[in-house]
């Protein structure tokens, strides 16, 4: 049987689509039984041409030094070092890489990152997620979007909308409200980010 070109186009977007639950999934169970050391990128689905909620002050989160997207002062004050390190994924070597600080304990950690996708991606698929919600942070549309319940596992997934086909992700681990600390990263990180060209 042979296949046009488009039905091969439509087959290959839906084997990227199920790679990208999949890694979802996959990083979410591996995190919940090893423990999880937070130091996992958060997961990234496939680049969509499609534009999401619109965005009236874009900026570009891949324009600056990875451990430079969290201010110092707001990484103290959430209780991690100021200095962040780059880390990549063991999980998924083509997953970008992210700036993840630590407490001095190490137990709590919050990575942050941009990836080239709309924030529109987790809206259509957000039956995908046990835990969505979506919200605006710092005039930028967000969503919250989680496997299981962040007060059980103590992560919590955010995406920002940073422009079109780009999210700034942000991800805690080992705390009691994780989702309070990847909003409030995510609140001082958007402001310090340069406008988009």
């Amino acid at each position: 049987m042979k296949l046009d070109h488009g039905k091969m186009a439509e087959m290959k977007t839906l084997k990227r689509s199920l790679v990208a639950g999949a890694t979802i999934a996959l990083t979410i169970t591996m995190s919940a039984c090893s423990g999880g050391s937070g130091n996992e990128p958060a997961p990234q689905p496939p680049p969509q041409g499609q534009a999401g909620p619109a965005i009236s002050d874009p900026k570009d989160a891949a324009a600056v030094d990875l451990c430079q997207l969290l201010p110092a002062d707001a990484a103290t004050s959430l209780g991690l070092n100021p200095a962040g390190e780059v880390e990549t994924s063991s999980v998924d070597p083509d997953m970008p890489p992210q700036c993840t600080w630590k407490s001095e304990n190490g137990a709590t950690t919050l990575s942050l990152g941009p990836s080239k996708t709309s924030v529109q991606w987790y809206i259509d698929n957000k039956s995908t997620f046990v835990d969505f919600r979506e919200l605006n942070i710092a005039g930028h549309p967000t969503v919250q979007g989680n496997k299981a319940d962040p007060a059980q596992t103590q992560n919590c997934w955010m995406y920002l909308g940073t422009m079109d086909n780009q999210v700034l992700g942000a991800f805690a681990f080992g705390t009691a409200d994780p989702c309070s600390m990847t909003q409030k990263a995510l609140e001082a990180s958007v402001p310090t980010l340069p406008a988009a060209k």
